[in-house]
């Protein structure tokens, strides 16, 4: 079993007909299971049995779970969005597929705006990719590791300035 020694809790859905929708917050156990659940994404992966529960990814209720950083009890609650995602891929209007994979980047954007808003610092880089598929190539994950990179660095003056009105209190 795999301990950390900072806190760790992962936000799962109940897949059960009768629960379903409910948030599960998996905060001991093997951590290779609570991730698991979390990578169960409906219509990709089968949901996970969990006790007596199935479970699924949490971010289709709730993909920044600053309500739960902060109930764990964190002073300053730091939101990484990656959902800001973009692309120029035209899409056929008689094409299914990418009109409903556009359809689901669009309430995803919409549910993590709505998700992230208690943070108290909110990096959230605008990704551009060449498809919205989830098959990037090494040049593309670098490049959005770099943007990353700086957008974190641009946030820094006001993290410390948090640090530092959280220490004055």
């Amino acid at each position: 079993m795999v301990y950390l020694r900072k806190p760790f809790e992962l936000v799962e859905l109940q897949a059960r007909i009768e629960y379903i929708g409910k948030k599960v917050v998996i905060e001991s156990g093997r951590l290779s299971n609570a991730i698991a659940g979390s990578l169960c994404v409906p219509g990709l992966f089968s949901p996970l049995p969990y006790g007596d529960m199935y479970l699924v990814d949490g971010g289709l209720k709730d993909p920044v779970p600053v309500d739960i950083v902060k109930d764990m009890g964190a002073d300053i609650v730091i939101a990484i969005s990656l959902r800001g995602i973009s692309t120029d891929e035209e899409i056929a209007v008689d094409n299914v597929i990418p009109i409903i994979k556009r359809s689901i980047f669009i309430m995803v954007e919409d549910l993590t705006q709505r998700s992230i808003k208690g943070a108290d610092i909110i990096i959230a880089p605008k990704l551009k990719v060449k498809n919205l598929s989830l098959n990037i190539n090494r040049e593309e994950r670098l490049k959005l590791i770099k943007l990353g990179e700086e957008k974190m660095k641009e946030a820094l003056p006001l993290l410390k300035e948090k640090i530092k009105k959280f220490k004055n209190n």
